[in-house]
């Protein structure tokens, strides 16, 4: 901000600093005595070297000793002739405010020109200019709009997984749907134990997988492919497979070619020596196979299979699945992505043995014009079509072969695998042609396959039941178990004419479907399991949960804060439930009952009126290494004579602007804990927050902003009388000696007052919570509740009336990247991201409270913002978990009397 020169004073009367009045006579005398030891006119600039390396004295200008017994003026001083930044000192005392002078007068205002663009806030330096980007904007000059940028086109966005580019707004982020998506937007975090697309084994040792070829590669490590599945035909090795979800396997459609029953077909997972039985092995059979009706055998065209299991498989290290990508980040993303893994149990050579061990292999995808190139020089090759790509090594020395077919083509990207194809064999296997896979695009052949789904048309017409060969005779019989269902394969609706009846029914089907999933009784702990169609369901004990109830629930303070009232808290794996200030816990170890007509954190709306004056010990000494975080002021005219008053604030956005926009009336009762700070004019300045009958919580900040003032409770209307309000002058001033004008760090004071308040209607204290509790409970909490008179809009006036508003926390990345100024551990942010509300000025050392289950506890002091309800800008919150012990010890503080005080009180470094 340019700096603005005070007006030139005017000219002082001759008198010295003291004030003795100078006879003219002898002030004629010493100036021509002075004349006479004037040096010479013509002083140089620069000194000789003797000179320059000894120690430098400030030279007086003409008639020095004159100047010097006048008070220091700009216009004398810095504008008739060049002065020092010492002479600067002698008239703005301030150090910062004559730097902010120093900078403008050597060099010149750097901001003059507005170098900076799109709204960024130019704040002038010695030759050189800093600009404070608004939230899209970054560069020397804000002049690169981030979103330009930000598009999915450009490295996905960002975007760890799926990316959505919306027209004329930012791209947005969403992730699969194992995973969630993180508060900085672009991270996706698993939400499951085992999550597709992530190696188990290599996440728990914390290294990269190695990377292997099949012809001419390397044997994958034990669990390093976890979605690599195995399909047997009567034991024998048939087909690769890939995992994509508990039920369903992913496969080639020819590996069925010439098959008559897939009733004899079974999938292993976990496999991976065939040599030996390894341990994490998990079998099933097939159920129903779903080929496209485009499919052709003998060709590869629109050559896939979906298969569905009789049973789930479990997840483990060993058996993960693979993700299936949605088509748009497939086609845009992963088809960049030049190498991709395929893995199987494929001929090590061209008409070699099968591999014992799973093996894999990188291979580069080809460009489709390359590959077109080359199939046109062998007739074996079959005509590659939209459903295709290619991939492989020109000269066949590494690739799949024979019993990879319909293994995984998996892609990894920023840390997950994805399907991009399946694996199907070219006939030629690298010996004419060279081009040794062609991979089937998985997401274009779903939709167009034996759906499992009717068209709409079908969809909204009546469904019809097939009748099965001689079906005219057999609907005139009475229905028979073993003519329906055992003889032939029956459908639902048959079963249910045996049995008659809708329970008995499902039992059956569930069973004859796919086997009893309950034979092996999955569900442990004395859990009961409930049959299901490729499924099983346990019912659990109380204490117990999880698909199988393996998992011992012990009501812990994270489950339900421990069904505690208000403090929780674990010892030895028990919890401990306690209670705030004013209350004690009840006969069941967890409710907290109130032992006051008026305890803290409960609104007193519809109460009737009574007051209350609790009686509190404030004799305990404070410790000597205690007062290196205390600013103590006692004084002996009153609390206010040490403040500062004269430094600079330091600028956030375009003022200081400390946060209420938006937002509603605060109701009788409903803000009971609001303080209000009013100055010798009578004018509300700054909130505060009621402790307990002698103490406020407030901002340090504000101690600048009024040289005395007091403190009014029960105010609703500054406008109206309401019986409620009382004001209390301020016996003892407590400010954090650690905080920090320009940074607003450590912004926080405790208020003593002369008088104790009366609690009653509309007059009462919010509580001060534990540490631990507050940070793992209230701090995770969806939203706090901010109360104020501050303005109601950035340039609006003071609000008269008192208004709150509920205002969610924001993540810490994400308030760290909205302002231009540095969030420290003692901060929090608050507010919306594009919602009209916010805190506004006026509102600072307000309360910030978190609601628990009725009960009210302090969580912030309403600290700074840049603006009022900016969007992309929220309001920054003094934390106050980080100064619970300093706030304690600051109320338990001994009072020392005025009379045994010194005037200027500084705590010992």
């Amino acid at each position: 901000m340019p700096f603005a020169l005070p007006a030139a004073s005017g000219q002082a009367p001759a008198r010295s600093h003291s004030g003795i009045m100078v006879p003219q006579s002898l002030g004629l005398v010493l100036f021509c005595f002075l004349l006479q030891l004037q040096g010479p006119l013509g002083a140089v600039v620069f000194l000789n070297q003797e000179e320059a390396h000894s120690v430098l004295h400030r030279q007086r200008r003409a008639y020095s000793f004159l100047e010097e017994l006048r008070t220091g003026s700009l216009e004398r001083e810095c504008l008739e002739e060049k002065c020092s930044f010492e002479e600067a000192r002698e008239i703005f005392k301030v150090t910062e405010r004559t730097k902010e002078f120093w900078i403008v007068y050597t060099d010149g205002d750097q901001c003059a020109s507005n170098p900076c663009q799109n709204g960024g806030t130019c704040q002038d330096h010695l030759q050189s200019y800093i600009c404070f980007c608004l939230l899209d904007f970054e560069g020397r000059n804000c002049e690169k709009n981030k979103n330009d940028q930000l598009i999915c086109a450009n490295e996905n966005g960002g975007c760890d997984q799926y990316c959505t580019d919306h027209p004329g707004t930012k791209r947005s982020c969403r992730c699969h749907k194992d995973y969630v998506l993180q508060p900085d937007g672009v991270s996706c975090k698993p939400k499951v134990e085992y999550p597709c697309g992530k190696i188990p084994v290599v996440e728990k040792r914390n290294s990269s997988s190695p990377q292997g070829r099949i012809v001419g590669g390397k044997v994958c490590p034990k669990g390093e492919c976890p979605w690599q599945a195995v399909l047997k035909s009567s034991g024998i090795l048939l087909c690769g497979a890939i995992l994509m979800d508990t039920t369903w396997i992913v496969s080639a459609a020819h590996c069925f070619d010439g098959i008559r029953s897939w009733r004899n077909i079974t999938v292993v997972m976990g496999e991976h020596d065939f040599s030996e039985k390894d341990g994490p092995e998990q079998v099933r059979r097939v159920v129903q196979v779903i080929i496209p009706d485009k499919y052709i055998p003998g060709k590869i065209d629109h050559d896939i299979a979906l298969l569905r299991l009789h049973r789930p498989v479990t997840f483990t290290d060993y058996v993960v699945p693979l993700c299936l990508p949605e088509r748009a980040f497939s086609e845009s993303t992963l088809s960049r992505i030049r190498f991709s893994r395929v893995s199987g149990w494929g001929q090590l050579l061209d008409r070699g043995a099968t591999a014992l061990e799973l093996m894999a292999v990188e291979v580069p995808r080809m460009m489709t014009q390359d590959c077109l190139e080359h199939a046109k020089h062998s007739s074996n090759t079959p005509k590659i079509t939209d459903n295709m790509f290619c991939a492989g090594y020109v000269d066949g020395t590494k690739d799949a072969c024979k019993g990879d077919s319909g293994g995984p083509h998996a892609t990894h990207y920023r840390g997950t695998w994805y399907l991009t194809e399946a694996a199907v064999l070219d006939h030629t296997m690298g010996s004419l042609l060279r081009l040794n896979l062609l991979y089937v695009v998985l997401a274009s052949l779903l939709l167009p396959g034996r759906s499992m789904f009717i068209n709409q048309e079908r969809a909204n017409n009546v469904l019809t039941r097939i009748r099965r060969a001689n079906s005219f005779f057999e609907e005139l019989k009475k229905g028979n178990l073993e003519r329906e269902c055992m003889e032939e394969t029956c459908s639902y609706e048959e079963a249910h004419e045996v049995f008659e009846d809708n329970t008995k029914t499902d039992e059956f089907w569930n069973k004859y479907v796919d086997g009893d999933q309950c034979d092996n009784n999955p569900c442990q702990n004395q859990g009961k399991c409930r049959d299901g169609v490729g499924e099983y369901t346990c019912t659990c004990l109380e204490g117990f949960e999880g698909k199988n109830c393996e998992f011992f629930v012990r009501k812990l303070c994270s489950l339900d804060n421990g069904d505690c009232d208000q403090f929780c808290s674990e010892e030895q794996n028990t919890v401990v439930c306690s209670c705030a200030s004013g209350y004690f816990l009840g006969d069941d170890g967890k409710s907290c009952i109130s032992t006051v007509p008026f305890p803290c954190g409960k609104t007193t709306i519809g109460r009737m009126k009574r007051s209350l004056v609790q009686n509190t010990n404030h004799s305990e000494p404070v410790p000597e290494d205690f007062m290196m975080d205390l600013d103590m002021l006692s004084p002996t005219e009153s609390p206010f004579d040490l403040l500062n008053l004269n430094q600079t604030q330091p600028e956030r956005g375009t003022e200081d602007v400390i946060r209420i926009v938006g937002g509603r009336e605060c109701k009788n009762g409903e803000c009971p804990w609001q303080a209000l700070l009013i100055n010798d004019n009578n004018e509300g300045f700054c909130g505060g927050t009621i402790l307990n009958e002698f103490y406020i919580l407030t901002a340090a900040h504000c101690l600048h902003q009024a040289k005395r003032f007091k403190v009014r409770v029960g105010d609703r209307n500054t406008e109206l009388e309401e019986g409620n309000e009382m004001t209390h002058e301020v016996d003892v001033v407590i400010k954090h000696n650690k905080f920090v004008l320009d940074t607003y760090d450590f912004d926080i004071a405790v208020l003593k007052l002369k008088t104790p308040i009366i609690f009653r209607m509309n007059v009462a204290p919010a509580c001060l919570p534990e540490k631990d509790w507050a940070e793992a409970t209230l701090m995770t909490q969806k939203s706090g509740i901010v109360s104020g008179f501050g303005r109601t809009h950035e340039k609006g006036r003071q609000s008269n009336v008192l208004k709150m508003m509920e205002v969610p926390y924001v993540d810490r990345n994400t308030c760290k990247l909205s302002s231009s100024f540095t969030i420290t551990q003692n901060m929090f942010c608050a507010g919306y991201d594009a919602k009209l509300e916010d805190a506004c000025q006026g509102d600072s050392g307000g309360p910030h409270v978190t609601r628990f289950r009725d009960t009210h506890f302090v969580t912030g002091i309403v600290s700074w913002g840049e603006g009022c309800a900016r969007k992309g800008k929220y309001g920054v919150y003094t934390k106050v978990t980080a100064f619970l012990k300093w706030i304690d010890k600051s109320m338990k503080a001994r009072v020392v009397p005025t009379s045994e005080i010194p005037r200027s009180t500084s705590p010992p470094h």
